[in-house]
């Protein structure tokens, strides 16, 4: 019984970093990658200047619930 109750311990404590790791490190990436790759396919259609992008970037960034 108490290895039972250490291995549910250690898978807890696994998944709650995952959870973590997920939600502070690799969402907010995947989403800056989505908008960089969103503001190139705009930039490259509509000639943008970098001023425009950067603001583009920023509130597709703030749409996706980050902040800078």
């Amino acid at each position: 019984m108490k290895i039972l109750i250490k291995i549910i311990c250690v898978l807890s404590t696994l998944a709650l970093w995952g959870g973590v790791f997920y939600w502070f490190e690799y969402r907010p990436a995947e989403i800056r990658k989505a908008c960089v790759n969103k503001i190139k396919k705009i930039g490259a259609e509509n000639n943008l200047t970098v001023l425009e992008a950067n603001g583009l970037f920023d509130l597709c960034i703030k749409s996706k619930g980050l902040e800078k």
